[in-house]
């Protein structure tokens, strides 16, 4: 009589158990990610020639930020340093709207093959000061993505995981998942 009254204790602790968890975690429990913007506590070190005018937490300075999203409408915006495939700036624009996400090229030659519709013509040796300076650019990364607040969110370089990662942080960022 004992081992049955035993046995039904530990089948229904173990039918309640894993019930209760379920329950408790759906009720109390939240599945979110985060992105977290660059450079919130430290500056990485900069050239002696930068402005010294830059605080923690970092942002952009305004006229730069308006410079990279000139419509001003966009969430997030997705410079480019190099040029992009035609591929990867087809896959980014299947998954986002041009008001979620706006793609900048910043090219030093005046030709441009109408790849992106937005190109800032900046000479090359403007385009080092602000990837030095401004954006922090690292030399294996060719693009930067900045929120609407002049927030650094990324770096990408243009290999298949890193534009599979930029997707991916973009749709967290946008809460698209």
């Amino acid at each position: 009589m004992r081992s049955r009254l035993t046995k039904w204790i530990v089948l229904t602790a173990g039918l309640f158990v894993p019930v209760a968890v379920m329950l408790f975690l759906k009720i109390f429990g939240k599945n979110e990610f985060e992105v977290k913007p660059f450079y919130q506590d430290t500056l990485p070190v900069r050239p002696s020639y930068c402005p010294d005018n830059a605080k923690v937490p970092y942002t952009l300075p305004a006229s730069m930020l308006a410079r990279l999203n000139s419509t001003g409408s966009s969430s997030l915006v997705l410079c480019w340093f190099s040029k992009p495939d035609i591929v990867v700036l087809q896959r980014i624009r299947n998954l986002f709207s041009e008001e979620e996400l706006a793609m900048v090229a910043a090219v030093a030659d005046l030709q441009n093959d109408d790849l992106l519709k937005t190109s800032l013509h900046i000479p090359s040796d403007s385009i080092s000061f602000y990837n030095s300076c401004y954006l922090f650019l690292p030399e294996q990364k060719s693009a930067v993505l900045v929120d609407k607040t002049g927030r650094i969110r990324g770096y990408y370089h243009t290999t298949r995981d890193e534009i599979d990662r930029l997707l991916m942080e973009v749709s967290i960022i946008l809460k698209k998942y």
